[in-house]
């Protein structure tokens, strides 16, 4: 901070609205809400043959996958 105030000062700006842009911005970023919690996502990878069903047996799978796969940190999503 004291590096950016001084070369602003060197360029010609006055102190006193350096300081008040940088209190305003401090202000902001300290009254920002937290970040919200990032939602990690597992993808799942399998081999499939083609054949003319492919798409038949991609919904099976999805469907025994959904309704016998859970994560184990409750925050993480299939």
């Amino acid at each position: 901070m004291k590096k950016i105030s001084q070369l602003l000062t060197n360029n010609g700006y006055p102190q006193q609205e350096i300081d008040e842009v940088i209190r305003r911005r401090m202000d902001n970023y300290i009254r920002e809400n937290p970040p919200e919690q990032q939602t990690s996502y597992i993808t799942l990878y399998y081999k499939n043959t083609m054949s003319s069903a492919y798409k038949e047996d991609q919904t099976v799978v999805k469907k025994i996958i959904h309704n016998n796969v859970s994560p184990v940190n409750t925050d993480t999503k299939l």
